[in-house]
């Protein structure tokens, strides 16, 4: 009914006021249904934890660890540090970030190539570089599971893992995708690890591998319809995957089974440049340009 309605809305001038009214509040009420079936949660005004001020930090991306959020850029040095309470302090240190995933009791920070700076205790420890799998990789993501590190990398089509040995030291890299022809697609962007290794793609399909080995293709469907997703997420103590999709004002949960669980949305979410998910579980975390907004997963 949506998709029928949707060409006579676009021809609305030439139609006359009754029909015009009717089909624009028959169109409304589709909406309101679809939105409650795909629990769809729109906030009028989320609430702000913080605002970066662009003289001091301008931030890209963003992880959650110990209770507090720490933002970094590919662009300039630094990271900037938030506590739950809003407080804000920059963290100095004369290098560019890329990527970023929690390990133990540390935050590694990825600077392309392949140089790991640790951050522990409120400061950084020496950087250490880690063995390239091949010329030039470029890596599109990261994460770890039990301390192994796991990186995506799109060109190659390959998932890159390092095994931990001890004492923040990691063995050489493994190819670790085992089938031939490999099903990382073009385009793909982000992956999460909890056991299982999720690859989110171009066509906002998410593949699952396990032990090396493709699984399963999800297929979501759900309103409003996917168009670009830019971020997966999970980890073992979440039940749920995380999706951000900018273009459409939206961070999603779903279940490991691609059932839809919630999805929160706002016009207020103009710029989302990332997001974080605290470890409970409870609090969503959205980077939307210089503002940092916390929502409850309880709303």
């Amino acid at each position: 009914a949506w998709e029928e309605l949707l060409p006579l809305a676009k021809i609305g001038s030439t139609l006359s006021a009754n029909l015009f009214n009717q089909i624009f509040s028959l169109q409304d009420q589709i909406e309101k249904n679809l939105d409650d079936f795909n629990k769809l949660i729109k906030i009028e005004k989320p609430e702000l934890l913080f605002e970066f001020n662009a003289r001091e930090f301008i931030p890209q991306k963003m992880i959650f660890f110990g209770q507090n959020l720490y933002f970094f850029s590919p662009y300039s040095q630094n990271i900037f540090k938030v506590s739950p309470a809003g407080e804000g302090v920059l963290v100095k240190k004369e290098q560019k970030f890329n990527l970023a995933a929690s390990v133990e009791d540390s935050v590694l920070f990825l600077s392309k190539p392949n140089l790991l700076s640790p951050f522990r205790n409120n400061q950084f420890e020496d950087s250490l570089t880690l063995q390239t799998p091949y010329p030039d990789p470029n890596f599109n993501d990261f994460s770890n599971f039990k301390s192994n590190l796991y990186f995506l990398d799109t060109k190659k089509g390959e998932i890159i893992k390092y095994p931990y040995l001890t004492d923040f030291k990691w063995g050489a890299p493994e190819i670790w995708l085992n089938e031939a022809p490999h099903r990382i697609f073009a385009g793909a962007g982000s992956l999460a690890v909890d056991g299982s290794v999720w690859i989110l793609n171009k066509d906002n399909s998410i593949d699952r591998y396990y032990g090396g080995y493709f699984q399963e293709t999800l297929k979501l469907d759900f309103f409003p319809y996917p168009k670009d997703f830019s971020k997966i997420f999970t980890s073992l103590s979440l039940p749920y995957l995380y999706l951000l999709e900018p273009g459409q004002n939206r961070i999603i949960i779903i279940d490991k089974t691609g059932q839809i669980i919630k999805q929160f949305q706002s016009q207020k979410f103009d710029n989302l440049l990332d997001f974080a998910i605290s470890e409970d579980g409870k609090t969503i975390y959205l980077l939307n340009g210089l503002k940092v907004y916390q929502i409850s997963t309880k709303y």
